[in-house]
């Protein structure tokens, strides 16, 4: 498989970035792999970082994970700590400043 691909925003742990063909976006941050259209990738960043602090996500794993996050599947589970949550919103925030650059110069 091969296509045209941008990276927009970037850290350590991963990027965001769109393929120029299907122009679907990739968030890539440590193992984590997710192919999202822009509409998918803005409620993922929302739904994440609007429940950073919500108790009912919160949970104390033996890897220093604290956040879980259920996926739509069943038995699979998203897991974060705070650390890595600040390097998500980093990387939403260089994102959205594209965009906006993007419909100035449209």
């Amino acid at each position: 498989m091969s296509c045209n691909f941008n990276i927009i925003a970037e850290c350590p742990r991963g990027y965001i970035g769109q393929c120029t063909g299907c122009k679907e976006y990739n968030f890539a941050f440590n193992n984590l792999l997710i192919t999202f259209s822009e509409d998918h990738l803005v409620w993922f960043f929302d739904w994440v970082l609007q429940n950073r602090d919500n108790p009912d996500f919160h949970f104390l794993l033996a890897n220093g994970q604290d956040r879980i996050y259920k996926s739509p599947l069943e038995n699979l589970f998203i897991t974060f700590n705070s650390k890595e949550l600040e390097d998500m919103e980093i990387l939403y925030g260089q994102l959205q400043i594209v965009w906006q650059a993007r419909q100035i110069l449209n």
